[in-house]
């Protein structure tokens, strides 16, 4: 396996909002495909192909009223793009220090999805 090479190819989905495309061209973004971008980076034990800053940051913005992660800022909060996103914030070890500020309301929007 070609690790370096796909390392290097996983960057060129990443925007300049942080977030990741589903093309290495101007397309959809998505806190799924983010996910998904930790998650090869997690398994490589490899994450200089991302930007781990501006991911974060992309993802602490889509942070919605209700608590709640969506697919973009100003989104409607889901619970499987929550999952994503905590996920993503975890793959990256960022989860405690970017989540504590909202934990309580993150904690009840998840409570009333059960």
């Amino acid at each position: 396996m070609n690790r370096e090479g796909l390392v290097k190819k996983l960057s060129k989905f990443q925007d300049k909002t942080g977030c990741f495309m589903v093309l290495p061209v101007r397309s959809e973004t998505d806190v799924r495909f983010s996910y998904c971008a930790c998650a090869i980076s997690y398994i490589l034990n490899d994450f200089s192909g991302i930007d781990i800053n501006a991911l974060k940051d992309y993802i602490v913005s889509c942070v919605g009223y209700q608590g709640g992660l969506s697919w973009s800022p100003y989104g409607e909060s889901h619970a499987g793009l929550t999952y994503c996103a905590l996920g993503s914030l975890k793959l990256m070890d960022k989860l405690d220090s970017e989540i504590y500020d909202i934990k309580e309301k993150l904690v009840e929007f998840l409570i009333m999805r059960k």
